[in-house]
């Protein structure tokens, strides 16, 4: 009777915690590189994600690292199974050489609470 109780209780115990409803936020990519560009160029990229979880993924907020880039989000609310943009404007101006930038996307993913989206290019003078 013990180990009937035992193996009960395992069970329950296994389905709460692997089918919990939960947000997961996958991105299709987490780096872009624009490659060469000239000086005063404004770049543009999307990001693509997906909630692949059984839970409402929220995005609570996105931040870049300068002022020189630029952030747009389709949605803030992205059901289970949608997917989402992020739409990323980098302005060249000002800049020579290697860029690099980071994006920090926020959410209620309690395994990804902070993504880090990095968008890079190599601008020449003009």
């Amino acid at each position: 009777m013990k180990k009937y109780l035992l193996c009960a209780t395992f069970f329950i115990l296994t389905t709460v915690i692997f089918c919990e409803a939960k947000p997961v936020i996958v991105f299709e990519q987490m780096v872009y590189d624009f490659g060469k560009v000239d000086q005063e160029s404004i770049l543009r990229h999307t990001f693509i994600f997906k909630n692949k979880g059984k839970d409402t993924l929220i995005i609570d907020r996105v931040n870049a690292t300068c002022s020189c880039t630029g952030t747009l989000l389709s949605e803030r609310e992205i059901a289970a199974g949608e997917s989402g943009k992020l739409e990323i404007e980098l302005h060249t101006e000002d800049n020579t050489g290697e860029m690099t930038r980071t994006i920090k996307v926020y959410t209620n993913d309690p395994d990804n609470k902070i993504i880090k989206i990095v968008i890079k290019a190599t601008v020449t003078e003009k």
